[in-house]
């Protein structure tokens, strides 16, 4: 859910960056305070966040005016810090960022307005079997993000498009393994969490 508060906009649309990939919304419905996104958007994910490089612990928005007749105009960034969601999701099966503003800025850091967005962080089930006998559940090295451009409106009107449990899902991690081979008598041990819903 994108908020975009600077009335100076008309035709706004969101470049949204996680790591070195990048993807660019439609133009919004709607202007200012009332610009609406509808879209989901996917990143890849193959490895755990990288400690020593910061583009894979944060989400960028470069919120953009798009114009007909000449270039399109720089409105400005939100930079949302994912990589302490990210971690509790790897370690916990799920974890989320309630809905809350974030201050769009310019290169010379004056503000221009605000998104409001929710994060959510959850790995997939996988049900390890061996010889017909439930084994656990693991986490693996690969996944996506999942990012949802929703409506704007700030935080009094997330509720329409709540799952019921007060969040959108804007941000979600999901990764994935494959499983040992059947019949692998392998004594290597394997994280295994339980419990996840």
């Amino acid at each position: 859910m994108v908020c975009c508060t600077t009335k100076a906009v008309n035709r706004p649309y969101v470049c949204v960056e996680y790591g070195d990939q990048k993807r660019i919304s439609k133009v919004a419905e709607g202007k200012g305070k009332k610009s609406i996104w509808d879209q989901k958007f996917d990143f890849e994910i193959d490895q755990p966040i990288d400690e020593n490089n910061s583009s894979f612990r944060k989400l960028v928005f470069h919120v953009m005016d798009k114009h007909k007749l000449s270039d399109d105009g720089y409105v400005g960034e939100a930079t949302i810090h994912v990589k302490d969601v990210v971690l509790m999701g790897m370690e916990k099966g799920e974890a989320t960022l309630e809905s809350r503003k974030y201050r769009v800025v310019r290169e010379d850091k004056s503000y221009t307005g605000d998104i409001s967005a929710a994060i959510s962080f959850k790995t997939p089930e996988i049900e390890i079997k061996r010889k017909r006998r439930y084994k656990g559940l693991q986490l693996g090295r690969r996944g996506h993000v999942e990012v949802l451009l929703e409506f704007a409106g700030g935080p009094a009107e997330v509720c329409r498009s709540c799952d019921g449990m007060g969040s959108v899902p804007l941000f979600s991690v999901s990764r994935s393994d494959t499983h040992r081979e059947e019949g692998d008598e392998s004594d290597e041990r394997w994280p295994l969490v339980a419990g996840l819903t």
